[in-house]
Protein backbone atom coordinates (compact mmCIF):
# COMPACT_ATOMS: atom_id res chain seq x y z
CA UNK A 1 0.00 0.00 0.00
CA UNK A 2 1.32 3.02 -0.48
CA UNK A 3 0.44 6.66 0.56
CA UNK A 4 0.47 9.40 -2.23
CA UNK A 5 1.09 12.60 0.36
CA UNK A 6 -1.45 15.76 -0.94
CA UNK A 7 1.37 18.55 -0.18
CA UNK A 8 3.46 20.96 -0.96
CA UNK A 9 6.77 22.72 0.40
CA UNK A 10 6.99 25.63 -1.32
CA UNK A 11 7.50 28.87 0.48
CA UNK A 12 4.08 31.17 1.08
CA UNK A 13 2.03 27.03 0.80
CA UNK A 14 -1.52 27.62 2.38
CA UNK A 15 -1.50 24.13 3.26
CA UNK A 16 -3.86 22.64 0.55
CA UNK A 17 -4.57 21.20 -3.04
CA UNK A 18 -7.28 21.51 -4.80
CA UNK A 19 -8.59 18.09 -6.08
CA UNK A 20 -8.56 18.64 -9.53
CA UNK A 21 -4.70 19.66 -9.15
CA UNK A 22 -3.52 16.55 -6.95
CA UNK A 23 -5.60 14.53 -9.31
CA UNK A 24 -3.69 15.59 -12.47
CA UNK A 25 -0.53 15.54 -11.02
CA UNK A 26 -1.27 11.66 -9.34
CA UNK A 27 -3.02 10.55 -12.24
CA UNK A 28 -0.04 8.06 -13.59
CA UNK A 29 0.89 6.98 -10.59
CA UNK A 30 -2.81 5.82 -8.81
CA UNK A 31 -3.42 4.34 -12.65
CA UNK A 32 -0.21 1.79 -12.34
CA UNK A 33 -1.24 1.03 -8.88
CA UNK A 34 -4.78 -0.03 -9.89
CA UNK A 35 -2.99 -1.81 -12.87
CA UNK A 36 -1.18 -3.85 -10.19
CA UNK A 37 -4.05 -4.31 -7.91
CA UNK A 38 -6.32 -5.49 -10.80
CA UNK A 39 -3.27 -8.15 -12.08
CA UNK A 40 -2.80 -9.37 -8.34
CA UNK A 41 -5.85 -9.59 -7.19
CA UNK A 42 -5.09 -7.08 -4.47
CA UNK A 43 -7.24 -3.75 -2.93
CA UNK A 44 -6.45 -0.78 -3.59
CA UNK A 45 -6.91 1.56 -0.43
CA UNK A 46 -7.42 4.92 -2.08
CA UNK A 47 -5.53 6.21 1.08
CA UNK A 48 -4.90 10.04 0.09
CA UNK A 49 -8.84 10.20 0.28
CA UNK A 50 -7.97 10.32 4.08
CA UNK A 51 -6.76 14.05 3.56
CA UNK A 52 -9.33 15.36 1.78
CA UNK A 53 -11.92 17.54 2.43
CA UNK A 54 -14.45 19.17 -0.19
CA UNK A 55 -12.58 19.78 -3.28
CA UNK A 56 -8.85 20.07 -1.62
CA UNK A 57 -6.52 18.13 0.03
CA UNK A 58 -4.91 19.44 3.20
CA UNK A 59 -1.63 18.87 4.80
CA UNK A 60 -2.90 20.58 7.83
CA UNK A 61 -6.28 19.30 10.53
CA UNK A 62 -7.53 20.27 13.37
CA UNK A 63 -7.41 18.73 16.92
CA UNK A 64 -8.68 20.07 20.18
CA UNK A 65 -9.13 23.72 18.31
CA UNK A 66 -6.12 23.74 16.85
CA UNK A 67 -4.28 23.30 13.27
CA UNK A 68 -2.12 20.90 13.50
CA UNK A 69 0.12 19.55 10.95
CA UNK A 70 -0.75 16.22 9.53
CA UNK A 71 2.88 15.66 8.11
CA UNK A 72 6.12 15.24 9.85
CA UNK A 73 8.16 16.40 6.66
CA UNK A 74 7.87 15.49 2.94
CA UNK A 75 7.52 11.80 3.17
CA UNK A 76 6.20 10.71 6.39
CA UNK A 77 2.63 11.44 8.54
CA UNK A 78 2.70 13.60 11.94
CA UNK A 79 0.90 11.80 14.38
CA UNK A 80 -2.58 13.40 13.41
CA UNK A 81 -2.15 12.39 9.74
CA UNK A 82 -1.25 8.54 11.29
CA UNK A 83 -4.17 8.65 13.02
CA UNK A 84 -6.20 10.13 10.42
CA UNK A 85 -4.95 7.92 8.18
CA UNK A 86 -5.53 4.63 10.48
CA UNK A 87 -9.35 6.04 11.04
CA UNK A 88 -9.48 5.68 7.69
CA UNK A 89 -8.49 2.65 6.69
CA UNK A 90 -10.46 0.59 9.54
CA UNK A 91 -13.30 -0.35 7.53
CA UNK A 92 -11.16 -1.18 4.34
CA UNK A 93 -9.29 -3.96 7.28
CA UNK A 94 -12.48 -4.56 9.56
CA UNK A 95 -15.66 -3.88 7.61
CA UNK A 96 -19.19 -4.28 9.30
CA UNK A 97 -21.15 -6.70 8.12
CA UNK A 98 -23.08 -5.54 4.99
CA UNK A 99 -21.36 -2.66 4.40
CA UNK A 100 -18.70 -1.47 2.30
CA UNK A 101 -16.20 1.78 2.85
Amino acid sequence: MAIITPRRTESGWNGFQPAMQYDQEQRKINEQLEAVCLKSGAILVPMHLAFKQGDAYHAFGTEYGNRVPLYRDQNHLSPAGSLRAAEFIMPYLFPEKGTEP
